[in-house]
Order: C-alpha cells, then structure tokens, then sequence
C-alpha cells in the first residue's frame, strides 16, 4: 500500500510539472476548474433546490429534466460526428461555450418568479420550457467538451496522459464541494433566482476572461497541427 501510495503520488507531481510547463494546457485546466467550481455546485445544490421546493415539480420530473440534460450530450456527439466532423475545434468550441452561456442566462431569466408565474407554475408548459432549455445546453456542451477532450488527447504525450488527468480530476473533485458549500450557504442569504443568475453572470464572466487570454487561439493551434498531419 505504501509504495503505491508513494507511486500516485509521484504521478501527481509528474502531472503538475508538466502542466506548469504547458501553458495552454494550464489555462484550459484553469477554466475547466472554475466552470465546475460555479455551473457544477450550483447545479448540484441550487437547481435541484428550486426545482422541487420553489417551483413544486416531483421527483420524477426532477428527474427527466436532468435526463433531458444528458439527451442533449448525446444529441450534439451525434451532430458532431454525422454533419460537423470536418469542422475545425476552434469555431465549435467557441460557438458552443458562448451559445450555452447565452441559454443558461435565459434559464436563470426563467427562474424569476413573473417569468414562473407567466408559464403557470409547476405547469407542463413550464417543465416543457425548462427541458428544452436543458437539452439545448447539453448539446453545445458537447461542442465545448468533444473539441477540448481532443486536443487533450492528441496534446499531451501518452506516457503524461494518466498522470495530468489525476491531476485535473483531483482539483475538481476538491474545488466543486468548496462551491457547492458556498452556494449552499448562499441559499439562506438569497432569492434562489438571484443565486442561478449571479453564478451563470459570473460563468459568461469568466468565460469572456479566458477567451480574451487565447483559449480559442490554443485550439486554432491544434486545427493547423491536425491539417498538417492530414496533409502529409
């Protein structure tokens, strides 16, 4: 048990050398930490809060609404490989981070108790709304990871590989109950509408940051890299 304990360990370190020592690959693993650090808690702790204390829906709809999520995910890999496979990461990495910001705005819009009122409650009208809005961004969530998981894949050496993704896996799996607790805590400071909003404001924030440091740019990089080697 010791020694591998002692062998994750030295993987760890071996992964965080090498991220330090890869500038794009460290600003997207910067991104990726607080995209989960705010979208992942709130959608952990609030979401499932106002789904079935504010608005009054039951389990089961709870439930198919967060399927209706990963429908979307499913529906955009299948776009992806059947009509966008010859598109470049870039275009479709920045389209869909900037298309599923937008809509998670809309939802938080949603969420305000006249836009509730107007869709009539814990009606079918509303649940339909919100399942529509959730399969929209599971699909440009797939055109934000599919690009990015590739360029992981085909950047970082295989003998690196398992290594930076411990790494990344670890600090996710630390910083998300950081904002899960924060968020949580928020609840009893704060109107639920105010908290979805405040943290996709805050997301759109930080995504134009990351843009604006050359997240695209790395990509493009990797679209020049991967034309070459279809060239050759």
């Amino acid at each position: 048990m010791k020694l591998s304990f002692k062998g994750t360990i030295e993987d760890i370190k071996e992964g965080l050398v090498y991220l330090k020592g890869t500038t794009g690959l460290l600003l997207l693993l910067i991104f990726v930490m607080l995209s989960n650090f705010i979208i992942t808690s709130m959608f952990n702790v609030v979401f499932p809060f106002y789904i079935r204390e504010v608005v009054g829906f039951s389990g089961e709809q709870f439930g198919f609404l967060q399927t209706s999520w990963v429908a979307g995910i499913l529906l955009g890999n299948i776009i992806l490989g059947t009509f966008l496979s010859k598109k470049k990461a870039a275009k479709l990495f920045k389209r869909g981070i900037i298309t599923q910001s937008f809509i998670n705005i809309i939802f938080s819009i949603t969420t305000f108790p006249i836009i509730l009122s107007f869709f009539g409650g814990n009606s079918w009208t509303y649940f339909s709304v919100i399942a529509g809005l959730f399969i929209s961004i599971g699909i440009c969530n797939a055109f934000v990871n599919t690009p990015m998981y590739a360029w992981f894949q085909k950047t970082v050496p295989s003998q690196y590989r398992s290594r930076v993704f411990s790494v990344v896996a670890i600090l996710i799996q630390l910083i998300t109950p950081i904002g899960a607790f924060l968020f949580g805590v928020g609840l009893d400071y704060f109107k639920t509408h105010y908290l979805i909003l405040g943290g996709n404001l805050l997301n759109f924030t930080f995504i134009l940051i990351f843009l604006a440091l050359g997240m695209t740019r790395i990509l493009k990089e990797f679209d020049k890299t991967e034309q070459k080697n279809n060239n050759s």
